[in-house]
């Protein structure tokens, strides 16, 4: 099973013509371009592509996974949905996207870039105030000792 998030399908010179492609509601909700949407429709009337929504429980792993790694902030509903998916289906999620990838390794999901060079290791968020260096979870803003803006930060990289 290959799951498709939206960067697979519009940056993919793939015709999906080989099937075992799946992707969820959500990414199609994202596709605007219309020479994108004939090629998916083609490939969904001829049973090449399914679409299937994850269930809430795989949406609430993956948001425990990615507000572990610091990615929560990061990820859409869409991108919740496709790692929910691919952890549902044991696929391999097809995406562009880092904070996706890393949550995927971070839960043990395969994946795959389809038209960048993906992650290598998978990283640990955190914001750091650039005045004063005092550390903060990724929901602060601005320090609150300087009032300086904060900057977020790998705070661990594992292979």
């Amino acid at each position: 099973m290959k799951v498709l998030d939206s960067s697979a399908i519009i940056h993919s010179d793939n015709d999906f013509t080989e099937g075992g492609f799946v992707t969820t509601n959500s990414v199609l909700s994202e596709l605007i371009s219309d020479t994108v949407k004939l090629v998916l429709e083609q490939a969904l009337r001829e049973g090449f592509i399914s679409v299937r929504d994850p269930k809430k429980e795989n949406v609430e792993k993956v948001k425990k996974a990615a507000k572990e790694t610091g990615d929560l902030y990061s990820l859409s509903a869409t991108d919740l949905d496709i790692l929910a998916l691919s952890l549902e289906t044991n696929g391999v999620l097809w995406s562009d996207d880092y904070a996706a990838q890393n949550v995927a390794k971070k839960m043990g999901i395969k994946y795959k870039p389809t038209s960048k060079e993906g992650i290598k290791n998978e990283l640990t968020w955190t914001k750091v105030c650039p005045s004063c260096n005092k550390k903060y979870g990724l929901e602060k803003a601005v320090c609150d000792v300087c009032g300086a803006t904060l900057k977020k930060k790998a705070a661990q990289s594992r292979k």
